[in-house]
């Protein structure tokens, strides 16, 4: 028997807010941060960098500062309390003992796992090799690939999929059933 998948994305849908914006903020205090965080956002601003790239090039400057673990589990953890209550209501009304909820994000694995490990949910977001310095950004596409090749459909039931963006249609239209959640209200 296969198990249900439900496929939840964090930033404006589970959460009102973008938690990887909320994140950078943290490190703007800190001097050896603060330089960097503006070149490459301006740097991201003028479309030199993409998403994916300003991501990358953040995460492997913040990642140096002293007490970073701590910082990203705190500041994980502490999502939890802003997470929309109401959809977290309507998932597990479509949850049973079978269902695999996992969130599916751009934001890195650096926090979202602390946030699921909360939840008791699977997680499926941007990752950054701290040895190779490989890094997978969690975006369109690749949610598409990394969720099929983690949740093979063989033993999957794609049951529901909820996101407040258009480019994940093509994620969302796996599903039985899916919703563009647009300010806290599924559609």
């Amino acid at each position: 028997m296969r198990k249900k998948l439900n496929v939840i994305d964090l930033d404006k849908t589970l959460l009102p807010y973008n938690s990887w914006a909320n994140f950078v903020i943290v490190f703007l205090g800190n001097w050896r941060c603060f330089f960097p965080i503006i070149y490459f956002s301006l740097l991201r601003g003028v479309g030199v960098l993409s998403r994916g790239g300003f991501q990358k090039s953040l995460l492997r400057v913040i990642r140096k500062i002293v007490g970073y673990e701590e910082t990203a589990k705190t500041f994980g953890e502490r999502l939890y309390q802003d997470i929309r209550l109401p959809l977290v209501r309507f998932i597990q009304e479509n949850t049973d003992e079978t269902t695999v909820n996992v969130v599916c994000t751009a934001s890195p694995e650096d926090y979202v796992k602390y946030l699921c490990d909360k939840l008791g949910w699977g997680y499926v977001c941007s990752t950054l090799d701290q040895d190779s310095n490989h890094f997978i950004h969690m975006f369109r596409e690749q949610k598409i690939r990394a969720i099929q090749e983690r949740y093979p459909v063989k033993d999957f039931e794609y049951h529901l999929a909820l996101s407040d963006d258009k480019r994940d249609l093509g994620l969302l239209r796996l599903f039985d059933k899916y919703y563009l959640v647009r300010k806290g209200r599924w559609q």
